[in-house]
């Protein structure tokens, strides 16, 4: 089997589930979760719920982008072109986008692009820019960058529904190619796949669930319970998981007494606008809802 990088590992590579907002499912991977796939195996699907919910949704919101942009969907990506992937300029380079697209250029001419499908809880001001500008998330830019790479166009559409009740809605958004920052990009990730897929060294260790998957799969343990002898650098590792684990069971602490604070300062009523409100989780539990943004 041909190794090589697709657009969803960018982020991923990238370590972009650190950043402030990132969704959780890019928070649980990093770049171990692509050295599992690629070097020991190990496929991490991730929250397949959420996955199901945007195949769904995926050819209606591209029905939509497409009457609100007036372009021609060529019948390559997604749905209608699973397999196999688009290989870009160099072997390692794998593209799926959601739909290659001929966009309407004026006076009867059309240029090629590429188009990106995603679904998202809401749009958040600090991350989504007005419809039709070029301002999204981060781990969606560098995504509709490669596909730039890969498939050698010079524009991506970016087609996102928000599903979550505190602001429903579609928009289109259009990312140009910058030649500079692709470089940049192709360059980082091909040094990264020649260091961790050729030469299968692994990704530095990170608070992931991918890199803890990964530890567990290449290095299961030996029979007979060996032991090895501690040197200074385990001692301080021992002292350090001390130390946070105190630190967070005080933290821990204290959030939790500003979250009672809060929900007996809305006792019987819904919320406090701007500030939080009680909700529902996945278990049918009642939860507290925060969404105060220091304003």
């Amino acid at each position: 089997m041909t190794r090589s990088i697709g657009s969803s590992d960018i982020a991923q590579i990238l370590g972009m589930g650190a950043l402030p907002g990132a969704p959780k499912w890019l928070a649980d991977k990093g770049p171990w979760a692509v050295y599992n796939r690629l070097v020991l195996g190990i496929e991490d699907k991730g929250d397949d719920g959420a996955r199901e919910v945007g195949r769904v949704f995926e050819g209606a919101i591209r029905d939509w982008c497409k009457g609100q942009m007036d372009f021609s969907h060529v019948i390559r990506g997604g749905i209608e072109y699973p397999d196999p992937p688009i290989i870009g300029p160099e072997p390692w380079m794998h593209d799926r986008p959601d739909g290659e697209i001929w966009l309407a250029d004026g006076d009867n001419s059309f240029r090629t692009g590429a188009l990106e499908v995603k679904t998202c809880g809401f749009f958040d001001s600090d991350k989504w820019g007005p419809q039709g500008s070029d301002q999204v998330p981060p781990w969606y830019e560098v995504q509709c960058r490669w596909h730039m790479a890969v498939l050698d166009v010079d524009v991506c559409v970016l087609a996102v529904a928000a599903l979550d009740q505190k602001g429903r809605g579609l928009r289109w958004y259009q990312i140009k190619r910058d030649h500079v920052f692709e470089t940049d990009l192709v360059n980082a990730m091909r040094e990264w796949f020649r260091v961790h897929i050729d030469g299968e060294q692994e990704p530095t260790v990170d608070s992931t669930r991918s890199c803890t998957h990964g530890i567990n799969a290449r290095w299961p343990e030996k029979p007979g319970k060996v032991w090895l002898d501690a040197d200074d650098d385990d001692r301080i590792l021992g002292r350090d998981y001390l130390d946070l684990k105190e630190e967070y069971e005080h933290l821990k602490g204290a959030l939790d007494t500003v979250k009672n604070n809060l929900r007996a300062r809305i006792g019987d009523a819904h919320g406090i606008k701007g500030i939080a409100s009680n909700g529902t989780n996945k278990r049918g539990v009642r939860s507290l809802r925060v969404n105060y943004k220091g304003e």
